[in-house]
Parts: C-alpha cells; structure tokens; sequence
C-alpha cells in the first residue's frame, strides 16, 4: 500500500495502487545538491551507523546530528533505513499484504538524496558484500526512519504470530491425539508463544517511549507559551 511522494494529479480519477509495500510516502526533499569533495566527502562517508532490529542488522543514514558545508543534505537525529533493505532483512518472512489490523501503522517514507544513496551503496558493497542486494539504490529509491519500522514490524509480527498459534490450537483438535504429531504442533506453539511475548514487549516499549516524547512536547509547549 503506497501513496507515492510525487504531487496529486489534477485529475480527479483515482490512482491505483502502485504496490503492496506497507509504506506512505511523503513529500520530496527537493534535488539533491552537488557531491561533496575532498575533506567533506571523506566525512560523508563516515555518516552511518548499524540499525538493529529484532537481532537484524542494516545500515542506516542520518544517525549523526552533525553537518557541515554541502552534507547539510544529509538527514540529521534519527536513523533511516532503506525500503528495499528493510523489506529483505526484516519483511521478507510475511505476507506480501498488509492486514487490516496492521494498516494503522504503516511506515511514512522519504526519498533518498544522491550522497545518502552513495554511502549506502559503499557499505552494502564494500562491507555486506551485497548481501543487502546486488540493485544499487538511487534517488527513485525511498528510506524510513528505525521508529516506523519498528513499530510496522512489531505489530505485524503480532499480528501474523497470533493468527499462526490459533491456527496450530486448531490443529491441536483435531489431530485425534496422535502422540508425535501433537508434540510437533505443541513444540511449534511453544516457540510462536514466546516469539509473541517478545513483540508485544516491544509494542509495550515503543508506546511508553511515545508517551513520553508526547508528554516532553506539551510540556515544551506549554513553556513557550508561558513564556510569550
């Protein structure tokens, strides 16, 4: 489910889905400045760190606050991962549809800048061995922030684990007590039960984190209004 990041047609008819990819796209960053040289570019390909997620790691841009000279083009605070790389390493092992339940927290995407594109592709090559993908990526490709995906990720592995282990229970029934198939299917319930656990933990994490962010706004703002 993507809405792409391009302006809305002045058509009114409406526009088909491009993808199943559980991704919302938002508005360009603009064209991307000329690449650094020198002193700058040697920085900026210093300017990832490692995203882990679930025991996965991919490489991120933007995890530095830092900017200097034409690297200002380069995201600041959070850590973005590509699209194509979270949907090989993390989403590969789900169903290509998003569920009802999950589409709330699909990702809200950002395209990529032409020296973001550059430092990843070096690491994917030069460290990851393209492992990630023997595709470059490019400033048609999308990136994500680490929230986002973890939220989307969490959610749908509950979502997808739950369905499973109500589907094993069932198996359970009517299995009429077959002694090795029975202690397969409660072996396999065992390992979705703590995988479960283990999201919904995480769920419970990144809710706390968001209340407290929301509650360290409002008391930003309204010290800024007590202070006018």
């Amino acid at each position: 489910m993507v809405l792409t990041d391009q302006k809305p047609e002045t058509s009114k008819s409406t526009p088909e889905p491009t993808s199943s990819t559980p991704v919302n796209g938002a508005a360009p960053r603009g064209s991307a400045k000329a690449l650094p040289v020198g002193p700058e570019l040697h920085l900026a390909l210093k300017r990832w760190s490692w995203a882990q997620l679930d025991g996965v790691r991919i490489p991120a841009v933007g995890a530095m606050k830092e900017t200097r000279g034409s690297i200002q083009i380069m995201r600041a605070g959070k850590p973005y991962l590509p699209v194509k790389w979270v949907q090989v390493k993390l989403l590969a092992g789900f169903a290509p549809s998003v569920a009802f339940e999950v589409e709330p927290f699909v990702m809200l995407s950002h395209k990529l800048c032409a020296l973001e594109a550059l430092v990843l592709n070096g690491v994917n090559g030069a460290l990851c061995r393209y492992s990630l993908g023997y595709t470059l990526l490019t400033t048609a490709d999308e990136v994500v922030t680490l929230h986002d995906v973890a939220r989307f990720y969490w959610h749908l592995k509950d979502h997808t684990l739950s369905s499973s282990i109500a589907t094993l229970k069932a198996n359970l029934v009517i299995c009429g007590g077959e002694v090795t198939y029975t202690a397969m299917l409660h072996q396999m319930n065992g390992v979705m039960e703590a995988e479960l656990q283990e999201a919904r933990a995480a769920i419970a994490k990144l809710s706390t984190l968001r209340s407290g962010a929301s509650a360290l706004s409002a008391e930003g703002a309204e010290g800024h209004r007590a202070s006018v």
